[in-house]
């Protein structure tokens, strides 16, 4: 009952709907593709009153930019414009959550693409390079928390990796649920806390 109670809340109170966010820098090179680039969440998504957002993506250039937010407050179109700056380097590792938070967000949509599209070497080496790289533990590389893994051997942690996703195919009962509850645990991480 109180689950259902706060989930009612939740959707009865929407901030804005069919939101989608933009990044408009002041020199953009536009030959260089999108300054902004894998943002998450993508596509656009709902907002709800009192619901924090925390968007998270890489970027090619540093320097002064404008974050436009459109979508719909009732049954008008809004939009809102964010002055922001962002830094070529930072001089101390206050942010540096956001950088595993960004690469959480990366593993759950990797992990959506394997399950979607089947195995895909390219990806296989992203998940085991990020999952090295910022200490992120999935059901395909639970096999680097074992002290004897080496972590500088890619090839050997891919094909253990690839390994995982087959035994890990399973789409039905138990388990299956289980895989797809875990990815969207790491497509969802929203503040520092939830890294640790």
């Amino acid at each position: 009952e109180a689950s259902v109670s706060k989930l009612y809340n939740r959707i009865g109170s929407p901030g804005m709907t069919d939101a989608k966010f933009a990044f408009q820098f002041a020199n953009a090179k536009t030959q260089q593709g999108p300054p902004a680039q894998r943002v998450y969440p993508s596509g656009t998504f709902d907002l709800f009153a009192g619901e924090q957002l925390v968007l998270v993506g890489r970027y090619k250039q540093a320097g002064a930019a404008k974050v436009v937010v459109r979508g719909r407050v009732g049954n008008e179109e809004k939009k809102f414009e964010f002055p922001a700056e962002f830094a070529a380097k930072t001089s101390d590792d206050s942010f540096a959550f956001a950088e595993k938070l960004w690469a959480s967000r990366r593993v759950g949509e990797i992990l959506d693409q394997l399950d979607l599209n089947g195995r895909n070497e390219e990806l296989v080496k992203e998940l085991v390079q990020l999952s090295t790289r910022h200490g992120i533990l999935t059901p395909y590389t639970s096999f680097l928390a074992d002290e004897n893994t080496n972590l500088r051997d890619l090839a050997a942690n891919s094909a253990t990796t690839e390994l995982s996703l087959e035994r890990l195919a399973e789409t039905d009962g138990l388990r299956g649920v289980a895989q797809r509850r875990a990815k969207a645990g790491y497509q969802r991480l929203s503040n520092e806390s939830e890294l640790r």
